[in-house]
Formats: structure tokens, C-alpha cells, sequence
């Protein structure tokens, strides 16, 4: 439970502190010109055209999704019981969860990317995309992107957690004598850059499946973008997502290390108090 309601809170409050790239980010990866490709440039059009406000559209389906999501994977994964004893082991089981977990929250995401797309200006708030999704699309709609969104969630949580965790025992000797923040930091830097290097490419294809609806597999997305785009096309927005997922890891990875601490004493002062008092009655 501690897992869970940590890694919720933490991935949340990350989500809102990164929600300005993620929707360049997603405005990048939906960019089929060749044109510009850079994320400044992008943030500022954004901004002069449609205001700063844009740039937080689909918060509220945002943290819905990231905090519904990282608390399923983040307490399946601590708390599943799987063997975690090698590195492989690890990727197995962050991956597993990872999929299980985007799969459950996926008519969420539909709806939060096609309202940072800025495609569905319609779209008032989550309950009101998610009706209007079912409305116009059914349950094609809401599970659009479903299959790619699985596939890259696998290759996203595996490199992050596994990555996290690995890199954290591996580096533990190295920060005994420090603070173990600086730990967790190093541990969560780590962690972001494989994760964005591995899930770009899926990333992409998430992003323009969910928001076109196109019921197309993810091979054929890939394929077509690279033939019609280039291989490079794959990695569009990969430093949206860099500068996204660094901050991103580093935040969630180091709140919910601190939140858990926080909750495990605030349980423990809670159950151990009434117990000492009975004792002395």
C-alpha cells in the first residue's frame, strides 16, 4: 500500500511540474513535416497563437492517468512477490506491470493526448472527452492506440524501474558516506536517459495512433513513418521527452522515496501509540 500510494502522489505531482513539455512533446511527435522540429520554437508558437494556458490542456486526464497508473505498477511491482533477484528479472517484471497498467488506463490517455494535440478543442475535461470519445467512436475510440501503448509501456516501465533499481543497488556503495538523496538522484538520472533512448520510437507511434484513431498496428505505423519521414522520425521529440522524462524521473523517483518514508512512520505512530496506551491502562 505504501508503494502504491506513494508512487501515485510523487508520479502526479511530476506530471503537473512537466505538463508544458509533454504537450510540446506531443505536438513534436505529431509533426509530420519536415519543418520545424525543435521544441522551443514549437512551445513558442504554442504560446503566441493559442496562450500559455494550452500548455496545461489534459491535466486533468494527465494526472488521472499518471496517478492511477504509477500506483498499479509501482505497488504491483514492489509488492507482486516476484523474484527481482537479477537485472532481467527486473526488466521482466516492470514490464509486465507496465503493460497491465496502461491497458487499464488507456481511454484516459486517448483523451489527454487529443487535448494537448490542440485536434479537439470540443473536448471540456476528462468525463466529457471520454463521452465524447464513446459517442463518436465507440469502444474503438477509447481503445485506440491500445496495442502500441501496451508495447511501449512494456519498454518504459522495464528501463525505468528495472533501471532505477538496478542502478541504485549498483550505486549504493558508491554513496554510503553521502546523503541518500544524492543516491536517488544519480539512481533516477540514470533511469531517464535509458528510458527515453528505448521508448521514443513507441512513443511516437503512440502519439499519432491515439490522436488520429487510425486503426493501425504498430509495425505499420513505424514503417510508415520512416518510409515516408525518415528513421529520424522515430526520435521526433526526443529531447521534449528528455527534458520531460529527466525532471520527470528525477521528481517522482525522489518523492517517492520520501513519501513512502513518510507514510511507513506516520502508520507506524499511528498503530504504536494506541498500543502503549493500552499497555499502561
Amino acid at each position: 500500500m505504501d508503494h502504491a500510494f506513494a508512487a501515485g502522489f510523487a508520479s502526479a505531482t511530476a506530471e503537473l511540474c512537466t505538463m508544458p513539455i509533454d504537450t510540446v512533446k506531443v505536438r513534436l511527435q505529431l509533426n509530420s513535416s519536415t519543418g520545424i522540429n525543435r521544441a522551443w520554437p514549437v512551445a513558442r508558437g504554442i504560446i503566441r497563437t493559442e496562450g500559455w494556458r494550452v500548455m496545461f490542456r489534459g491535466c486533468s486526464a494527465a494526472l488521472t492517468r499518471q496517478s492511477l497508473y504509477t500506483a498499479f505498477t509501482f505497488g504491483m511491482y514492489n509488492g507482486s512477490g516476484i523474484k527481482r533477484d537479477t537485472f532481467a528479472q527486473k526488466l521482466l517484471s516492470g514490464g509486465s506491470m507496465g503493460c497491465i497498467g496502461v491497458a487499464m488506463v488507456n481511454p484516459v490517455d486517448v483523451v489527454k493526448v487529443r487535448m494537448q494535440s490542440g485536434q479537439y478543442p470540443e473536448y471540456r475535461g476528462i468525463v466529457h472527452g471520454l463521452r465524447t470519445v464513446w459517442s463518436q467512436d465507440g469502444i474503438q475510440g477509447l481503445g485506440a492506440g491500445v496495442a502500441p501503448a501496451m508495447q511501449r509501456a512494456f519498454v518504459v516501465n522495464a528501463m525505468e524501474l528495472a533501471t532505477y533499481d538496478q542502478a541504485k543497488q549498483t550505486l549504493a556503495p558508491y554513496f554510503a558516506d553521502l546523503p541518500v538523496t544524492l543516491l536517488h538522484f544519480a539512481a533516477s538520472v540514470v533511469a531517464g536517459g535509458a528510458c527515453v533512448a528505448a521508448s521514443n520510437p513507441f512513443d511516437v507511434a503512440k502519439t499519432r495512433l491515439m490522436s488520429a484513431a487510425v486503426p493501425t498496428s504498430l509495425i505499420s505505423c513505424l514503417v510508415t513513418t520512416i518510409r515516408a519521414e525518415g528513421f529520424l522520425a522515430l526520435y521526433k521529440g526526443a529531447l521534449a521527452n528528455w527534458m520531460r522524462k529527466g525532471p520527470h524521473c528525477t521528481l517522482q523517483f525522489i518523492l517517492y522515496e520520501k513519501v513512502r518514508v513518510a507514510y511507513n512512520a506516520a502508520q507506524c505512530s499511528y498503530f504504536v501509540k494506541p498500543a502503549k496506551q493500552a499497555a499502561v491502562l
